[in-house]
């Protein structure tokens, strides 16, 4: 009879994550602490290889299709409370998380993107569908090893400021491009 929390986690570039990994680093957690995790199987996450803006989006716009059908059979099949919905992403699914997160501010409570791949390019349509009142924290890491990844994050909190988004937190974290699930927890916790 009771409604679960549910967190949805994006993974990032294949081989380096999957979905399995993501579910595995969300398991204990979840499980110690009492919430839902999904960890869809996604196209669009890749931060390495460089594809035609059509590809990439025609692989985002399968990825959100995909993520909004599992939240409404999780919600539906497993009680999970529509009202406490979360999306994280680690590293290259920082793009799942801007793109169906933000797009979609009604089915996700709120949004965290830890060591996260942005491009701005990959956000048709955001000033019609943001809701600036969507809790987003955006973790990166102080001595990450990827290039790109840190810059990337003040990009996407700077693109999301100029939206008139108000309840952004960025932060930095102390290290390098690692998993932490604990700080998208306690930040979802906050929320």
């Amino acid at each position: 009879d009771q409604r679960w929390p549910l967190v949805v986690t994006c993974h990032g570039t294949e081989p380096f994550d999957t979905a399995e990994l993501q579910l595995r680093e969300w398991r204990g957690l979840a499980e110690r602490v009492g919430f839902l995790v999904a960890a869809p199987c996604l196209k669009g996450t890749d931060g390495i290889t460089i594809r035609s803006h059509g590809d990439q989006m025609a692989r985002k716009q399968a990825d959100e299709r995909l993520i909004l059908n599992i939240v409404r059979n999780v919600t539906g099949s497993l009680n999970a409370d529509p009202h406490r919905i979360y999306i994280v992403g680690w590293s290259g699914g920082g793009y799942a998380v801007y793109h169906t997160g933000l797009r979609n501010p009604s089915v996700f409570r709120a949004a965290a993107v830890r060591m996260g791949s942005f491009k701005k390019d990959y956000l048709p349509d955001m000033v019609e569908r943001t809701d600036v009142h969507q809790p987003v924290a955006i973790f990166y890491g102080s001595e990450d090893i990827l290039p790109g990844i840190n810059a990337e994050s003040r990009q996407a909190y700077d693109y999301l400021k100029s939206l008139g988004m108000k309840r952004l937190m960025p932060k930095e974290l102390t290290g390098g491009h690692r998993r932490r699930p604990e700080v998208a927890f306690d930040f979802f916790k906050e929320v």
